[in-house]
């Protein structure tokens, strides 16, 4: 076969179409290539270093600094989120006095999809532990006076370090010496997380005070509300914040006395004075009661007694009356019950149970009759009340007399 110009054209044709497919291939794939992997740096994948964040974390936690590892989880946290990361910044918070915070941080980690079971276990435990100082107010005393006792709203600090967890956010704080120095405060500390408090610079405002009364102090005293135990210790000056305050003192005889005293700062007032002036306008504005009424309550309140022991023996009849109930129960479910006994036992718990029902009644009808003889001469009548008092058998009272 002679090869020709004519014969060579589909060769040289079908040679130039392999090599234009073979450069255009080569290209396409050298640029889908350099799209996977483009020159310059790789980006950093934030997971790899969740470890290594954690490590750094603990080592702040254990050198106290809790600020600095709480920063570091969170934002790694944020960067690929974890529930180890998220326990960890739970358990940081805690350590903190955040304790709401801790206590959201651990639920939350608890309804992690995907969260290991023991992580979950334990940040549910947390949250038990946390739930009663989610919702209240704790304080933590860092440091306390060399002498005396100190109280918030009546829960004694007994020393640095002392945490309390408080029932409301205010709160009265109360030094008491044994010089028969009493220094008070009102505080606020917010719910949900714990406040350090060092009592030494609170206790040490400037204040100003009252001196108290030395020859009737009073058996119990108020302050703004706030119940002074002045019968625990000898009270001779109280210190309390500038300001206006009230004041109520409850004495052993006669009405207690209403106060409002303003307190300036370093500077203190007589109290005797003042309770002496409240007592004589309470005496010129009160009405004196009758003579009689000074012996009232006595025989009203012997009756109601009376009446009380009587109900107390009718109860316990019934109360025997039902064990011998029982008995009779007992010994009906036998297999060979003895019928006599039985029907013993059933006649006996019928006759204590109306027994005890009359006494019960009558007992309380007593009672009744006392409370209301004390009511009526209480407040009916100049004189003393002529009054008798019929109890029949069925229970009832009758009240008879003039009034």
């Amino acid at each position: 076969m002679l090869v020709t110009k004519r014969t060579l054209e589909p060769a040289r044709l079908a040679l130039v179409a392999f090599i234009t497919i073979f450069f255009v291939a080569h290209g396409l794939a050298a640029a889908a290539g350099s799209k996977k992997k483009p020159r310059g740096p790789a980006a950093k994948d934030p997971c790899a270093e969740t470890e290594k964040t954690v490590e750094q974390a603990l080592s702040s936690k254990n050198q106290g600094d809790l600020e600095a590892a709480l920063v570091a989880l969170e934002t790694t946290q944020k960067e690929c989120p974890h529930p180890r990361l998220a326990f960890n910044i739970a358990r940081v918070k805690e350590d903190l006095g955040r304790y709401r915070e801790s206590y959201e941080g651990f639920l939350r980690v608890a309804a992690m999809p995907g969260v290991e079971s023991s992580v979950r276990d334990l940040a549910e435990l947390r949250a038990g532990e946390l739930r009663p100082r989610a919702d209240k107010p704790v304080l933590r005393a860092t440091r306390l006076p060399d002498e005396g006792v100190v109280t918030v709203s009546g829960e004694r600090i007994d020393g640095a370090g002392t945490e309390k967890v408080l029932l409301a956010e205010d709160n009265s704080v109360i030094w008491a010496g044994g010089d028969g120095r009493v220094l008070m405060r009102a505080e606020k500390y917010p719910s949900g997380q714990r406040t350090d408090v060092d009592f030494v610079d609170l206790l040490g405002k400037e204040t100003g005070w009252l001196e108290w009364p030395k020859e009737d102090p009073g058996r119990a005293a108020w302050v703004d509300g706030v119940a002074i135990p002045v019968g625990l210790f000898t009270l001779r000056r109280l210190e309390l914040p500038p300001g206006a305050h009230s004041v109520r003192i409850e004495r052993a005889e006669g009405a207690p006395i209403e106060l409002q005293v303003e307190v300036q700062a370093g500077h203190g007032q007589e109290l005797a004075a003042a309770i002496a002036a409240a007592t004589r306008v309470g005496e010129a504005r009160e009405p004196k009661e009758p003579a009689h009424r000074k012996s009232l309550g006595i025989l009203p309140a012997a009756t109601a007694s009376a009446g009380l022991i009587i109900a107390g023996a009718g109860a316990w009849i019934l109360k025997s009356s039902e064990d011998t109930a029982d008995e009779y129960r007992k010994e009906i479910a036998k297999p060979y019950p003895d019928m006599t006994r039985a029907l013993d036992l059933y006649d006996s718990h019928a006759d204590k149970k109306q027994k005890g029902t009359i006494t019960l009644g009558v007992g309380t009808a007593v009672v009744v009759g006392g409370v209301s003889w004390w009511l009526l001469e209480r407040y009916l009548g100049e004189e003393s009340p002529r009054v008798s008092l019929e109890v029949t058998p069925s229970g009832s009272v009758h009240v008879r007399g003039s009034f």
